[in-house]
């Protein structure tokens, strides 16, 4: 190889190694540019969940969640006096077989099982035979399955009225925090979810199954705010007393 041809040759080598130089560098910015714009655009997401977490509720939020507190609170008590009703009637059949039942020496009311074979005490304890026998007990009395299915009925309207209260509690607790000033609407949200997921079934059923939101005009929510003042429910109702 002459040395014009090597010349020209090292300057074509020359050319190329700049032109890949230059080719890395601009992939190189191209890199850091995407990689700003990421950068940038995670940025603005942050600041756009920040600024909804930290949004506050609106007036006409807190009004169409207080038509929802409304619902679910009128279902509540309604609720409460259809379940003390039930549980008083509960209560009486359960008093009333006891009263009947066999008692033993040392006052256990005791129950003749279905097939007349064994016996069980008002709490649920198997009776050996030396402490009474199947055939001492009168068949004619309520028997053991009776009595039993009457004291699960009793405890689970007693379960559901102690539900029914603790939801009431609930309901009261979400009234309040509405007049908290700095109530954000991701708050408001969460609260609304919460109590119709924990809602009681009685309660469900009451309100029915649409849970679609009540909204009302930004206008009404203007006139709930600057109208006249309104007893709260949850100050002025308390379902009566549990039956005894």
């Amino acid at each position: 190889m002459d040395i014009g041809a090597d010349f020209f040759l090292r300057l074509e080598f020359a050319k190329q190694a700049e032109l890949d130089r230059e080719t890395a560098q601009r992939l190189q910015r191209r890199t850091r540019e995407d990689e700003e714009r990421q950068e940038k655009k995670e940025e603005n997401e942050r600041k756009e969940v920040a600024e909804e977490v930290i949004a506050h509720a609106t007036k006409s939020d807190i009004a169409n969640f207080t038509v929802t507190l409304d619902r679910y609170d009128e279902a509540t008590v309604s609720a409460l006096m259809e379940n003390g009703v039930e549980l008083r009637a509960a209560q009486e059949r359960v008093d009333k077989m006891l009263l009947k039942a066999h008692t033993l020496p040392d006052g256990r009311k005791v129950f003749l099982t279905e097939d007349g074979t064994r016996v069980f005490d008002q709490h649920g304890t198997e009776l050996k035979a030396n402490e009474v026998k199947p055939d001492e007990i009168d068949p004619h009395l309520t028997r053991w399955e009776t009595f039993r299915h009457a004291k699960h009925d009793e405890q689970r309207l007693t379960d559901e009225r102690e539900e029914l209260h603790a939801y009431q509690g609930k309901l009261d607790n979400a009234r309040e925090r509405t007049k908290d000033p700095d109530l954000s609407k991701a708050e408001l949200e969460a609260l609304d979810k919460e109590l119709r997921e924990e809602a009681p079934e009685r309660v469900r059923q009451k309100v029915g199954n649409d849970h679609a939101k009540p909204e009302i005009s930004a206008e009404q929510a203007l006139e709930n705010e600057l109208g006249p003042a309104k007893p709260e429910r949850g100050s002025q109702r308390r379902a009566e007393p549990a039956p005894a």
